[in-house]
């Protein structure tokens, strides 16, 4: 198989085209959890880990949202041979199985892509050429994507530029990332600004993205946000900001199939230097349960608008270790419904101190 490889410097320049240094920031911190993953350690667990999505659906949808999930290949290949071969190893996958099955029941639909490019092109990432292929009934049948697209409405759309250039932490780290992750970034920011964008000129109002899925090997399925950032908030009563839409997007993915979802922190410390500091987690039942209702401004969204957030205490994060990819444990938490009233009966025995003070 022949695939093409990105020259290092082109593909940052790429990339820093189109994400803001703090869009930038959140991908490095995905990347740090799969080189992570890959650790002795833990890296029994890294099969577990499967690639993340776009979630688009028709502009025009605004009653139905018609959403499809769009994975796009981390390898851009040079020929159709090539892109069969691809297609061949993804359906001998069962993780890759387990989670287009999932989103298949959520009602949503489910499309592979594979970038196809000569060695010319590697110099141009908005010309990769994209070969498509829908899942359906455990299969990877071609369609013809730019047709496709052409009867979604939304024209006159366009890839808002980056202009403010990124910081020299961003850069540092994103020359230090492994070939196979930044690779996998460009792919799919090509996908959704270079041909959507940019050749299409097709708009989105509620585009969304899926960082990454976790699945244990008896098939229960979590879709995983992953952030870095550092705690706002006193000593003591810190908390993390978590973008309302993300839990209305996630709460969508789950609630059909009854699944539950995890919200990951890269978290780092507060300043110029950005030292990492540990992984946390917070299931998305014990968000549900107890979240504020009270929303705070947030920064801006995928589509350029403001976004709204939701504050929750620090102390509700859970470390993140090895141990919390062991099958018992992803199959203990895997359904939101029975999460959910464990927790319910729990803040019952807790009223009553309400009811009955000391």
């Amino acid at each position: 198989m022949s695939n093409i490889t990105f020259d290092r410097k082109t593909a940052i320049k790429y990339l820093e085209k189109y994400l803001a240094p703090n869009k930038a920031r959140g991908m490095a911190g995905q990347a740090a959890l799969f080189s992570w993953l890959r650790e002795e350690r833990q890296k029994r667990h890294a099969q577990k880990c499967f690639t993340g999505c776009w979630l688009l659906s028709p502009k025009d949808d605004s009653e139905r949202k018609k959403r499809v999930c769009f994975f796009v290949n981390s390898r851009c290949v040079e020929s159709a041979d090539d892109v069969k071969m691809e297609c061949e190893g993804l359906l001998e996958d069962r993780l890759f199985h387990a989670v287009c099955g999932k989103l298949a029941q959520c009602g949503l639909g489910v499309v592979f892509t594979v970038p196809v490019a000569n060695p010319a092109q590697r110099e141009n990432m908005d010309e990769i050429d994209w070969h498509f292929f829908r899942y359906l009934n455990e299969k990877l049948v071609p369609f013809d994507g730019r047709t496709f697209f052409e009867g979604w409405a939304g024209g006159k759309g366009r890839a808002v530029i980056n202009k403010t250039g990124w910081d020299n932490d961003v850069n540092t780290r994103f020359e230090n990332l492994d070939d196979t992750d930044l690779t996998a970034m460009v792919t799919a920011q090509a996908f959704y600004y270079g041909f959507l964008k940019v050749r299409l000129r097709k708009s989105f109002t509620d585009a969304y993205d899926v960082d990454c899925f976790i699945a244990s090997h008896q098939g229960t399925v979590l879709p995983v946000e992953i952030k870095e950032k550092s705690p706002g908030g006193d000593k003591g009563s810190g908390f993390f900001g978590i973008d309302a839409g993300r839990i209305l997007m996630l709460l969508r993915l789950c609630l059909p199939v009854d699944a539950n979802a995890a919200y990951v922190v890269r978290e780092i410390k507060e300043g110029g230097g950005r030292e990492f500091v540990g992984w946390k987690v917070l299931t998305l039942d014990r968000l549900v349960m107890s979240a504020s209702w009270n929303l705070q401004a947030g920064g801006k969204g995928m589509g350029g608008g403001n976004t709204q957030t939701v504050l929750m205490p620090y102390s509700l994060f859970e470390d993140l270790d090895d141990k919390w990819f062991e099958d018992s444990h992803l199959n203990a938490i895997g359904q939101i419904s029975i999460n959910v009233k464990k927790k319910a009966t729990e803040f019952q025995t807790e009223i009553e101190s309400l009811f009955s003070p000391k």
